[in-house]
């Protein structure tokens, strides 16, 4: 801070011109080449702002997607179409009426008689849930989610299915 008096101030900050990565984790720096093009994703939740920015995303990344705001409204278009075995799902923990997103992936494992890999995604903090989530063999994600981690996320996930 420099200031003279009746003539103002000024604030200025000196930063270093490269940023040395290798000392932060791994974790918080950007996913640039992970590829998950191609893949087939149904995602579920009942709010429809994050339906639609979950599509512009994801169709951004190249994935096919299926969107729902329910387990009746997904099995139903689910049921009218001969799409194939969806690669990802992704849900919300938490939908209207009580519903869960470990509902949602039973009904979703049912209908094609497969495991689906399958992420479950809640700003819902509650250790209990997340231990379920888990214990079901899901995957749990915390809202908010930063685009990167989910990209890698899915990656992960459809890696291993």
């Amino acid at each position: 801070v420099r200031s003279q008096l009746g003539r103002g101030s000024c604030f200025s900050i000196a930063l270093p011109l490269f940023l040395d990565v290798e000392s932060y984790e791994h974790e918080y720096l950007p996913i640039l080449d992970v590829n998950v093009m191609g893949l087939f994703i149904l995602v579920v939740d009942d709010d429809n702002m994050i339906l639609q920015g979950m599509r512009e995303l994801l169709l951004g990344w190249g994935c096919e997607v299926l969107l729902a705001e329910s387990e009746t409204a997904l099995l139903d278009e689910l049921s009218a179409h001969d799409y194939p075995m969806a690669d990802i799902l992704i849900s919300d923990y938490r939908l209207r009426n009580g519903h869960t997103g470990l509902e949602i992936a039973e009904a979703v494992q049912e209908h094609f008689s497969n495991k689906i890999p399958t992420l479950i995604i809640s700003g819902d903090v509650d250790s209990k849930v997340q231990s379920k989530v888990k214990k079901a063999g899901y995957q749990w994600l915390e809202k908010p989610v930063q685009d990167d981690v989910l990209k890698q996320a899915i990656s992960e996930l459809a890696a291993s299915g």
